[in-house]
């Protein structure tokens, strides 16, 4: 599914109608996966709105939290180049390295980008 957006005076606006989700970073992994990746395509954006029938917009601080997170992620995945082979181990312990590589793509592809939400929730209950 294409996401729909537009950039108006550094704040990305995403189109968030008939989304299956729930167009919250807060309320769902999903969004924030995309959230994150829009503000990867988009580096200079100071703001983030997820609009549906009415509007989720983050704001400034809000919005320089999850830029660190995409910063993060991209330094991982493509400046770093952490999840290559010759990063993983030394060549005697070869064998070890498609489950270490595995694992360690599934924390940063996956759980980096979704953020776990729970950690806020207990946070908030504690």
């Amino acid at each position: 599914m294409a996401v729909e957006y537009e950039v108006v005076n550094n704040v990305i606006r995403i189109n968030c109608i008939n989304w299956a989700i729930a167009p919250s970073v807060e309320d769902s992994e999903a969004t924030m996966a995309i959230v994150i990746d829009k503000l990867l395509q988009v580096p200079d954006a100071i703001r983030v709105a997820l609009v549906e029938a009415r509007e989720n917009e983050y704001d400034e601080e809000q919005t320089r939290m999850l830029r660190e997170i995409a910063d993060v992620y991209n330094r991982i995945v493509n400046v770093d180049k952490i999840l290559s082979m010759k990063n993983m181990a030394p060549p005697q312990f070869e064998k070890l390295v498609p489950k270490r590589l595995g694992d360690l793509q599934f924390l940063v592809l996956e759980v980096l980008r979704k953020e776990n939400r729970e950690d806020g929730e207990r946070e908030q209950g504690s």
